[in-house]
């Protein structure tokens, strides 16, 4: 009765092991995917931004930004990224939305705002911005426009609307302390865990294999030494049945 039910419950102590090792599977999968691009992409505007750091770091002209405000909502939340696209200030136009160096802030603060009205100088060159943000209102409810314009060499691109919703936030948590902990080690320690837990079912199964050979061995063997007692029950009862033959003979 013990031998019946040892292997139904190995093998569903492999099936709980296998299903286990593949969650965890797809879960550092899934974790990797989602963070490790992000993960990169900080990793390099960080080194960027140690190397320039007159300048705002950016990847092949495109330069994401963490939106912190709700100037701009509904159309850009505060906790978004956002992707500003490198652009000649003479192409700007009113109505499009560019992130640019806070004059009011001295350039230490860049702001994504819309543009009200482009000012040319004599030469009809672009000289500054009239800028706001949507959701900026006045006491009586009108629109509030930036107290200071823009000077054209501070826009730092032009945002076409690529963004991704809510990732600031991850972002920043990404870049703390803490963050980089879990988001570093947790895919680390599932791989390591599923690795283990593949190491473990693969032992089950090369025992289980060997048991299984074993066995074969065994019944090979058992059947060998039936032969050989066949075979030597005939060899012995040969010489009887001669002897009895020779004596019918004599008489």
């Amino acid at each position: 009765m013990d031998d019946t039910q040892k292997p139904d419950t190995q093998n569903a102590t492999d099936k709980k092991l296998k299903v286990s090792g593949i969650v965890l599977n797809v879960v550092g999968i899934i974790l990797c995917v989602m963070l490790v691009p992000i993960l990169l992409i900080n990793c390099t505007l960080i080194i960027k931004g140690m190397i320039y750091p007159d300048e705002v770091p950016s990847l092949f002209g495109q330069t994401p930004l963490i939106v912190l405000t709700e100037s701009m909502e509904p159309d850009i939340m505060a906790g978004d990224i956002i992707v500003c696209e490198e652009i000649d200030v003479q192409q700007l136009k009113k109505g499009d939305v560019i992130a640019f160096f806070d004059p009011a802030s001295k350039g230490s603060s860049i702001v994504t705002h819309k543009i009200n009205e482009v000012y040319k100088d004599s030469s009809g060159n672009v000289k500054e911005f009239e800028t706001y943000g949507i959701n900026n209102k006045n006491l009586d409810g009108s629109q509030a426009y930036d107290r200071l314009h823009v000077p054209a060499e501070n826009v730092v691109g032009i945002y076409r609307g690529t963004r991704i919703a809510g990732m600031g936030h991850v972002a920043i948590f990404m870049q703390s302390t803490w963050g980089l902990i879990l988001c570093v080690g947790v895919p680390v320690l599932l791989v390591i865990a599923y690795e283990v837990l593949r190491r473990r079912i693969k032992d089950k199964q090369s025992k289980s294999d060997i048991a299984d050979k074993q066995k074969d061995i065994d019944a090979l063997k058992a059947e060998l030494e039936a032969l050989k007692a066949q075979q030597t029950q005939s060899t012995d009862s040969q010489p009887d049945t001669e002897n009895k033959e020779t004596e019918n003979k004599d008489e």
